[in-house]
């Protein structure tokens, strides 16, 4: 390993742990505050996370660079590094509307339903490209000789991915249905 490496191995750790010591610090300050309060905190907590995120992802990417050799599972790699930006981007814009609306206190709107379904989708949907670049991968090896068995690994990522894309389905059917519910009380009364 270079020392340009190592240096930017350890910046990772360090963003990995101010990562992970600022969703401790929010996590026990969330409870303790008031509503605006907290979604101040998310707010902040979740540029923190993004800035914090992609200067991992592109110091990861500048640590890969002199290891990279141009072939055909580059290609896939980099067709699904795209694919993937693309689909975190999309929850990135999502979850800043969603931040946007619990400031302004629209909780009960469909616009939220819609973002917290099209978020899951794409969490699932990260998972059908982790799956099919795999298989792709693997076919490749498989067919050109360089592997010799067949194998389709489930990593923990993708099963997080799923995990989180399934529920957060789940949460925009439960929040369509609050709606209709909220929707008939305010017609009641």
């Amino acid at each position: 390993m270079t020392a340009f490496a190592s240096i930017l191995m350890v910046v990772l750790i360090a963003l990995a742990i101010a990562l992970i010591a600022g969703i401790i610090y929010m996590l026990t300050r969330l409870n303790r505050v008031d509503f605006d309060a907290s979604v101040r905190l998310l707010k902040r907590a979740y540029l923190v996370a993004v800035v914090l995120i992609v200067g991992s992802s592109v110091i990861g990417i500048i640590a890969a660079l002199p290891a990279i050799t141009m072939s055909e599972l580059f290609l896939i790699a980099v067709v699904k590094t795209v694919i993937y930006v693309v689909l975190l981007l999309r929850v990135h814009f999502d979850v800043k509307a969603l931040i946007d609306n619990l400031e302004r206190k629209a909780v009960f709107v469909a616009e939220n339903v819609e973002r917290i379904d099209r978020m899951g989708r794409s969490f699932v949907y990260l998972v059908l490209v982790e799956v099919a670049a795999g298989l792709v991968i693997q076919g490749f090896g498989f067919l050109t000789g360089t592997l010799t068995e067949f194998n389709l690994y489930l990593n923990a990522p993708i099963l997080l991915y799923l995990g989180f894309g399934l529920m957060l389905i789940v949460v925009a059917k439960v929040l369509k249905l609050a709606i209709e519910i909220h929707e008939e009380n305010r017609l009641t009364i």
